[in-house]
């Protein structure tokens, strides 16, 4: 509309210059600009989060996909996972399955930051807790068989890992970590073993502060 008026306005007065036709285009080009980013800004505004708080950013294993844990564990120790569920701001899904020689319970908790990409942390569990309730469940058994399933899960294929070093970690710490927690960080991720005589936990997340 302003261009029409300024070209009616400038028909009774003679031909315009070639400046004034150059600041009109000008002038067209910066309204367009202006009315197009308005349009952008606008939704990108109502976006952030609630009551204007920072958004946190997430953290992940390096170079660790889910499917990098749950193949292994399905074909090894016979694990079967539930698929990703919502809980909160990540996505759980969980693997179970029963030791054929003891009857204890292997679990796997997978905490995704996104579904099927990247992996915020993840806890495997050995409980002999609700079979100690039908049975006698000795320390020395449970602490066996977390050596071995622990052992195995510590081999994380992440960017930075020493599988092998990490395996040795847990499987010389293991019978320690009964009412303590203990720790150490390979690459950047921190290995944190604890549990009691009938419950050993191997819990796998990113060093947050290396």
């Amino acid at each position: 509309m302003p261009v029409r008026k300024s070209r009616d306005s400038q028909s009774s007065k003679g031909k315009p210059s070639t400046a004034a036709k150059l600041a009109a285009l000008a002038l067209g080009i910066v309204v367009v600009m202006l009315v197009l980013s308005g349009g952008d800004k606008e939704p990108v505004a109502q976006q952030g989060p609630d009551d204007g708080q920072p958004t946190q950013q997430a953290t992940a294993i390096p170079g660790l996909t889910p499917t990098d844990v749950k193949l292994n564990l399905e074909q090894q120790w016979c694990l079967e996972f539930t698929g990703p569920r919502q809980i909160a701001h990540l996505c759980l899904d969980q693997g179970t399955a029963v030791d054929p020689d003891t009857g204890i319970s292997l679990i796997c908790d997978i905490c995704e930051n996104t579904v099927g990409l990247d992996v915020a942390r993840v806890v495997f569990t050995v409980d002999a807790a609700s079979l100690a309730q039908c049975t006698q469940v000795s320390a020395d058994l449970v602490t066996s068989l977390a050596s071995r399933y622990l052992g195995y899960c510590a081999t994380l294929p992440y960017d930075g890992a020493e599988p092998q070093a990490a395996k040795e970690w847990v499987e010389a710490h293991v019978s320690e970590a009964t009412g303590v927690e203990l720790t150490t960080t390979i690459g950047g991720v921190i290995f944190r073993l604890y549990g009691t005589d009938l419950v050993k936990v191997l819990e796998i997340a990113p060093d947050e502060g290396s």
